[in-house]
């Protein structure tokens, strides 16, 4: 089974001197931050640019949302300016006031092969964690690394001595489990971690609040897909509890009316539902009364009535149960709608609504696809 990409949003911190110059030792957790957000905390390094300092990440860290703080290892906070996003990686920076001093970014060349140093607080555990290691692949954008982090690691600067920050840990692809013959008795079956590269970035300038408007509809969009997809192909067909309190965390207010009148008319159909199973039991009551007690007359006037009841009753649940489809198909569409027509200026989320917008019309059409002849039919029957 292929994992998508995991990235790695946690809290972490170093607590170690390392070289980052040939013969200069710096304390790291000087200029190492955690940097918390609306919707976790990961990790931020000062990197010291000619005159210039400026707080390093990955994009997907700060995508929580405001309140954004960040707070070096020394305690010291860090009050943010300017924000850049890489054009074409997981990565964002903010310049930094009042400091001054900060790691150096690798200009030199680096190469499969040469020793790396990671720092962090692995799988959230509140425990530093040194992890040494090899460069396994180097790309244009990305870094492939031998280094064990796992969840908890994002925004770990990932260092060569004597060259400096060469790349973030930013995710991990990949599982022990793999049907490509291939691939069978390497390392190509395992999980492999990559970073993404710090050198020979085109940064791009965004206003903080547009940003955190944009983040905040990313959010949305991939809490709606998780909801959606749950509600239409599960086995079961309503709304779940824990489904109704993600309801909430979708910022968006176009797409949480969506799943609100999902939610509405599925709690309508389990109220239908019920009103049906409970005349169902008194007809089926009322028919096998005994006629020591009420007369023949008597004994088929309750079975009319009990009957009238339960069909009535039936009917409305079918109409109810034909609402929860079809307000399922229409959400769908209207989200893709909503997803389309959104206009992002943050680099790469053109393409995240894009591939969204996508699985959102594909999911519309397979869902349609499944229930159109019982839709067709109880819309006749209705």
């Amino acid at each position: 089974m292929k994992l998508l990409p995991v990235q790695l949003c946690v809290v972490f911190s170093i607590v170690s001197a390392l070289s980052v110059h040939a013969d200069e030792k710096i304390p790291v957790n000087d200029y190492v931050a955690v940097i918390e957000s609306k919707g976790g905390s990961g990790t931020g390094f000062l990197v010291a640019d000619n005159d210039e300092v400026w707080l390093y990440t990955n994009e997907h860290v700060i995508r929580g949302g405001t309140p954004l703080k960040a707070k070096l290892m020394t305690g010291e906070k860090l009050e943010l300016r300017e924000l850049q996003i890489a054009a074409d990686r997981d990565a964002a920076r903010f310049k930094v006031v009042g400091q001054t001093q900060g790691l150096r970014i690798s200009k030199d060349v680096f190469t499969i092969g040469n020793e790396i140093k990671v720092f962090g607080n692995s799988d959230g555990s509140g425990v530093c964690t040194y992890l040494g290691g090899t460069i396994l692949g180097v790309g244009p954008v990305d870094v492939e690394v031998s280094a064990q982090f796992i969840p908890g690691n994002s925004g770990s600067p990932i260092i060569v001595d004597g060259k400096g920050v060469i790349a973030i840990a930013t995710y991990l692809t990949g599982s022990d489990e793999c049907g490509d013959w291939t691939k069978a008795g390497t390392r190509f079956t395992k999980v492999r971690r990559f970073g993404v590269r710090t050198d020979n970035v085109k940064w791009i300038s965004v206003e903080t609040e547009t940003y955190f408007k944009d983040a905040a509809f990313a959010r949305s969009v991939r809490f709606c897909y998780d909801i959606m997809k749950k509600a239409c192909f599960s086995k079961e067909i309503l709304f779940g509890q824990d489904d109704s309190s993600l309801i909430n965390v979708v910022d968006n207010m176009s797409m949480r009316q969506e799943l609100k009148k999902i939610q509405k008319v599925d709690a309508t159909f389990i109220e239908c539902f019920q009103k049906m199973n409970d005349a169902k039991e008194r007809a089926r009551l009322s028919a096998g009364l005994n006629a020591a007690y009420v007369n023949e007359t008597t004994q088929k006037q309750y079975n009319k009535k009990y009957a009238r009841e339960y069909d009535k009753a039936n009917a409305d649940a079918m109409r109810r149960e034909y609402d929860v489809y079809k307000s399922r198909a229409k959400a769908l569409k209207n989200i893709a709608g909503t997803i389309k027509s959104h206009k992002t200026v943050v680099p790469g989320y053109k393409d995240l609504y894009a591939y969204y917008y996508e699985r959102f019309a594909a999911m519309y059409k397979d869902f349609h696809s499944a229930h159109s002849s019982k839709l067709y039919q109880m819309s006749r029957e209705l």
